[in-house]
């Protein structure tokens, strides 16, 4: 897809009411069927062909999801019999599964992968995190909050029980949950500070997320703790990262700014105008033809002139 924005894992996948897709403009401009299945069959022919590009098996599917989902689950399933140790490509399964409202499928596909994930060698371990970030997005969309926060908290475990997720919403009160929460940000941490160390511009931003997200259940859902976490690592000023590339910039800005829209939509609290504008603002200073942004920016900035109005 041809966006002006930076395409990932999420945009590949989403639903359009939940997030920006890289599809939204061209869902139905291909309608000739014929030129429809040349793309099918030369996407396929690719991911024969180069069978370690994960990135491209993920695209294809993503390709045929947005057409037909049952044709993406039947080439999900005769990709993972190919690769059945990709990770990514079971990660594209579950969100295949749950497009298809089969969310429980998608969550055993992202728990089996997961523990399938510890056998592993580091290099092919290393996509892991892809299928925590993810699913707990996927929670987060469909407003399961606790459960997500549970879910982040089984980071450190390398496992899931998916049935116990559910039966217990976490709580920050008590001492065995405040040593769960500081052991999720250390390893989160040290995994961050590695990625940033090799460079792995997609692992940055996972990491990164992940810490926000930490951050931001941890505080009662406040954004101020969860900005400060993308600040350290988005910050030019900051030297401890001068190598980050401007695409996992622009990919961070994203991830940020979708959390500042959830935070608007899901917020018990409500939320400061103020704050969501001005963080916006400083992604369009950097990237400023990212439709994201550009979409976000107007009503938000319109809310505050009104808060401003009404206070003054």
């Amino acid at each position: 897809p041809v966006t002006n924005f930076v395409t990932d894992t999420s945009t590949l996948f989403t639903n359009s009411e939940h997030w920006f897709s890289s599809w939204q403009d061209i869902s139905h401009s291909s309608t000739n069927p014929r030129l429809l299945r040349f793309q099918q069959l030369a996407l396929r022919q690719l991911v024969d062909a180069i069978l370690d590009n994960e990135q491209l098996t993920e695209y294809a599917i993503a390709h045929q999801l947005n057409y037909d989902a049952k044709e993406a689950r039947k080439l999900a399933k005769t990709l993972l019999k190919q690769r059945p140790s990709n990770l990514r490509l079971y990660n594209a399964y579950a969100l295949v599964e749950s497009r298809l409202g089969n969310f429980e499928a998608a969550e055993r596909v992202w728990s089996t992968a997961i523990s399938m994930s510890t056998t592993l060698p580091d290099t092919d371990r290393r996509t892991a995190i892809l299928l925590w970030h993810t699913w707990i997005w996927q929670l987060l969309d469909r407003t399961e909050l606790h459960k997500a926060f549970s879910l982040l908290l089984a980071i450190p475990e390398d496992q899931v029980d998916v049935g116990k997720l559910s039966q217990h919403p976490p709580s920050v009160a008590n001492d065995a949950r405040f040593t769960e929460i500081l052991k999720a940000r250390r390893t989160l941490e040290s995994r961050l500070a590695q990625a940033v160390s090799l460079h792995y511009a997609d692992l940055i931003c996972n990491y990164t997320d992940l810490l926000a997200l930490l951050a931001y259940f941890t505080s009662t859902c406040s954004l101020t703790p969860a900005l400060a976490i993308y600040s350290k690592i988005i910050n030019p000023s900051n030297s401890c990262n001068p190598a980050i590339e401007a695409s996992c910039l622009e990919l961070l800005h994203q991830s940020r700014a979708r959390l500042v829209h959830l935070h608007t939509l899901t917020s018990p609290t409500g939320y400061r105008p103020a704050q969501i504008t001005s963080t916006l603002a400083e992604s369009i200073r950097f990237f400023p033809n990212n439709p994201i942004f550009l979409t976000l920016y107007p009503p938000h900035t319109q809310r505050s002139l009104l808060t401003d109005r009404i206070r003054t």
